[in-house]
């Protein structure tokens, strides 16, 4: 998990500055819409455009 203020360092860091790297996210069922939709809106606003949900399989 990485925390909201160093998401964008965080990845930046991961992804050499290449804003054309896919980020996949993945979230469970505590997970609010609102902070889903945060997170996502964080990433674009980082210049990542490329955000793919990832979806669990339903198993615990």
């Amino acid at each position: 998990m990485i925390a909201r203020d160093t998401l964008t360092s965080t990845l930046d860091s991961a992804t050499n500055g290449k804003k054309d790297e896919r980020i996949y996210l993945r979230a469970d069922k505590a997970v609010s819409y609102g902070d889903l939709m945060e997170v996502m809106n964080l990433l674009r606003n980082a210049g990542y455009l490329k955000i793919a949900l990832v979806g669990l399989d339903g198993r615990s």
